[in-house]
């Protein structure tokens, strides 16, 4: 994970229509920044004191705090893949607006209209939120560190290289790859079993076709501190499902 002041999202979950002007629990696609049409999955989400989202390439993750019509947002990390000129201004914008004094505003039809002073941005309720409800993390669950985890699919799909991908824990660090580049990581373990990343780096050999597309998926898991779910049977292989609400890794134990 690379914070914002250094630098430079599995399945949507239906829920209900919150209150016009609740913040709690919702999420809202960017329509506009600084007056121009976003573009790519530019988004934000708000659940339970947490704001994630994409910049339209870059996903982040950080604590925000609501004071009336006012917003304080902190902490903000994010994936740091290249994007090309275009969505590297965009991202530049989005990430202008994630600070801590944000006026927010109300409006019809379901918008919000955010202003940090430098930037502004027009936002519309979206129908999905990927990170409001993580379902519960079952026990027990395995010690990480000395461990080796084959990568068995993400978001779903098995990898285009399939004994290529891993991700391996040390008690100092992790590292991953989908058999392009490796990213490491430090980690520990938060509340409810979540991993917590920080200190997030990667080589940078330019990778092709759909390996460049799951390097992104991985990385914007780990990024976004995914939570664990043992969904293996007792006298079956250790598998886990990690998940940030956003992406999703299944990944099964190697001996």
């Amino acid at each position: 994970m690379i914070p914002i002041a250094v630098l430079g999202i599995a399945t949507s979950t239906a829920f209900a229509a919150p209150p016009a002007q609740q913040l709690d629990k919702t999420a809202w696609q960017i329509v506009t920044l600084n007056g121009k049409p976003a573009e790519g999955d530019a988004r934000i989400e708000f659940a339970r004191g947490q704001i994630s989202g994409g910049s339209g390439c870059n996903g982040f993750s950080g604590t925000y705090a609501r004071h009336g019509d006012v917003l304080i947002i902190k902490e903000i990390i994010a994936t740091q893949m290249g994007c090309g000129e275009k969505l590297n201004n965009q991202e530049k914008a989005v990430f202008g607006l994630l600070g801590p004094n944000v006026r927010l505003r109300f409006g019809q039809g379901g918008l919000l209209y955010v202003n940090s002073g430098k930037h502004s941005a027009v936002l519309r309720r979206a129908a999905t939120c990927k990170s409001c409800n993580p379902p519960p993390v079952p026990l027990p669950l395995p010690s990480l560190p000395g461990t080796k985890w084959a990568i068995v699919t993400l978001n779903g799909k098995p990898l285009s290289q399939a004994d290529q991908g891993d991700i391996n824990f040390a008690a100092d660090g992790l590292s991953a790859t989908v058999g392009c580049n490796r990213m490491r990581a430090t980690y520990r373990i938060g509340k409810v079993e979540y991993i917590v990343t920080g200190q997030f780096i990667s080589t940078r050999m330019g990778c092709l076709g759909e390996v460049d597309k799951e390097e992104r998926i991985l990385g914007q898991l780990l990024a976004d501190d995914p939570w664990m779910q043992r969904i293996s049977k007792r006298n079956a292989p250790i598998t886990l499902r990690l998940s940030s609400g956003a992406n999703e890794a299944i990944i099964t134990k190697r001996d």
